[in-house]
């Protein structure tokens, strides 16, 4: 029998902040597989580093029944320019995946601006699970609208957290699937305003099986 893939999650987020989205999927998919997390980088004075420390076991102080999850923190120097960020950062995620025997996997994307230190990467698959709607935030990257449309270019699947995501972003990809964060029904998807109507089925919750096909592959792409 095959082992399973691991996942690499990319995230604006941190582990430690609030248990949220993040942490209640990917901690129940480390039951079963390798989950790493990588989170944003911390400045210091010192050199490059990636600390990585587990993470899971309880919820709000109470045990449950989840997988540990690796998280891997990027320490730079700083301050830097956004390029030489990034290819510190490419250095550091390659040395991870080098150094914990990553080759098969699913790259989960929660920012689109980690494309631009992930980009070389060819993942079994590509997820991008889309919480809020970055580029709405106050001072949100400048960049991140064309990070985001290279990132649909890439994705094999597409989730979103909420309905209104949902029809915002169905325009853009074609396996795009709402995916409420809550336990609730979600509701009846409708075609966004001029938009292309939904596909039969497109508000279902896509099966794991979606993720186990081989993943067609993209050649090396330069950060930046």
């Amino acid at each position: 029998m095959s082992a399973p893939y691991d996942i690499v999650c990319l995230s604006h987020l941190r582990w430690d902040f609030v248990y949220q989205r993040p942490q209640q999927l990917l901690s129940r998919a480390a039951r079963n597989r390798r989950v790493f997390f990588v989170e944003e980088p911390i400045h210091h004075d010192g050199p490059p580093r990636l600390e990585l420390f587990a993470r899971g076991g309880e919820q709000n102080g109470a045990p449950h029944q989840a997988g540990l999850v690796q998280v891997a923190v990027p320490w730079l120097p700083g301050p830097m320019d956004a390029a030489s960020e990034e290819a510190a950062l490419r250095t550091l995620i390659d040395e991870l995946l080098e150094r914990e025997r990553i080759r098969d996997y699913v790259l989960w994307y929660y920012t689109p601006m980690a494309l631009g230190f992930s980009g070389h990467l060819r993942p079994r698959a590509t997820v991008y699970d889309c919480m809020d709607e970055l580029s709405a935030f106050q001072g949100a990257p400048r960049r991140l609208r064309q990070r985001e449309s290279e990132l649909f270019e890439r994705a094999d699947l597409v989730f979103t957290g909420g309905q209104s995501l949902y029809e915002a972003k169905l325009a853009h990809h074609q396996s795009v699937h709402l995916f409420p964060s809550s336990g609730r029904r979600p509701l009846q998807p409708r075609p966004p305003p001029g938009g292309r109507p939904s596909r039969p089925g497109a508000n279902r919750l896509t099966p794991p099986g979606l993720l186990r096909r081989d993943r067609r592959t993209h050649g090396p792409r330069a950060a930046g």
